[in-house]
């Protein structure tokens, strides 16, 4: 789910903010969250559809789990990643009356600082293990494609 709010210039120009949250999800046995809050900003080169943008912002990814040690009980551990990203675009939008947003877009997410925090023991054996996950996660280049962008300009 993502909200945007944005002001255009002559249909050159299109400053804006976005923020952007996936809902709770279990994926084995593990809570994840997603979410994000940037900027942006696009320019329509040839004042239609087409434009060339660039969005930056922070994203953060939340995991927490328990895990079972037998008969040593359960214990419940978290892993947190926050990464600011820079996330170069290009894309079409379209506007029509009475105010229909239609929109399509692909870039790579580029990474600038990531910085994660854990409540897993060291002693378990797995530590590095998440937090090598996360990291990979929060330092990867990840391609970023909105097939259909849906909205209404008042």
């Amino acid at each position: 789910l993502s909200v945007e709010g944005f002001v255009t210039v002559d249909k050159l120009v299109l400053v804006g903010a976005e923020y952007s949250v996936l809902p709770t999800m279990n994926i084995g046995g593990v809570d994840t969250r997603l979410s994000a809050v940037a900027i942006d900003a696009r320019v329509f080169p040839f004042r239609g559809g087409f434009f060339i943008g660039v969005r930056g912002g922070r994203q953060a990814m939340s995991l927490t789990g328990t895990l079972d040690l037998g008969a040593l009980g359960a214990t419940t551990e978290s892993l947190d990643v926050s990464t600011w990203f820079v996330n170069p675009r290009v894309g079409f939008l379209w506007t029509w009356k009475p105010g229909l947003v239609v929109g399509i877009d692909a870039g790579l997410q580029v990474p600038v600082s990531v910085s994660s925090t854990t409540t897993l023991d060291t002693g378990l054996g797995i530590e590095s293990t998440l937090t090598r996950a996360g990291d990979t996660f929060g330092r990867a280049i990840l391609p970023t494609v909105d097939l259909l962008k849906i909205g209404l300009v008042f």
